[in-house]
């Protein structure tokens, strides 16, 4: 899962599968972050993204989060 959302400078996951691949995208598509995960409770900072809606993609997922 991901929490908080809305967020401000950090994402948090947890029960991600280690090795994975974290990326954070903007609304067209752009991808702005990415991270390999190295433990199940993951933490992103966010500091570089501007407040807006974002999308994050974790293996197959996409989960929509907003950036206060």
């Amino acid at each position: 899962s991901i929490y908080p959302n809305p967020f401000q400078n950090t994402l948090h996951f947890s029960k991600v599968e280690i090795d994975s691949e974290i990326q954070a995208y903007n609304l067209n598509g752009q991808l702005l972050l990415s991270e390999k995960v190295d433990k199940e409770q993951f933490e992103l900072s966010t500091n570089s993204l501007k407040s807006g809606i974002y999308f994050v993609k974790v293996k197959n997922e996409l989960f929509k989060v907003i950036k206060d």
